[in-house]
């Protein structure tokens, strides 16, 4: 079944964008990732693919009281959560309007980012 979300307020292509991400997500077999590098990896595997993903990027702050990173469609603002935190499934499409939980920090660009694990889990989403 379709839902209304799907149908009727995100765009086509940030389903479809969403649906690879799931997939790709749902390749990782590393227990040891975070947020934030799982998002930077997921961004790189949909660019890799598609160029049209040139218009999200990651974003890093707070969902509550949770450091998170996610990756944001700039041109509508809607967030897409590749692991938000307390919630089953884990890759999330959320609407700009329903989207307030998501708190950009105060620092542009985290330091603390392990660029092997994002390494890893590229390779484990494009085997």
């Amino acid at each position: 079944m379709r839902t209304f979300a799907e149908r009727e307020v995100f765009a086509p292509s940030e389903v479809r964008i969403w649906r690879r991400a799931r997939a790709a997500v749902a390749m990782v077999r590393f227990d040891g990732c975070r947020s934030h590098e799982l998002a930077r990896a997921v961004l790189v595997v949909l660019s890799a693919r598609k160029p049209t993903t040139r218009a999200m990027s990651v974003e890093d702050g707070r969902v509550g009281a949770v450091d998170h990173s996610w990756i944001r469609f700039q041109k509508t603002g809607d967030v897409l959560d590749v692991c938000r935190p307390g919630t089953l499934p884990g890759v999330l499409l959320v609407d700009a309007a329903v989207a307030q939980h998501y708190e950009v920090g105060l620092w542009s660009c985290r330091t603390d980012i392990r660029d092997d694990a994002v390494k890893r889990l590229i390779m484990e989403m494009t085997v």
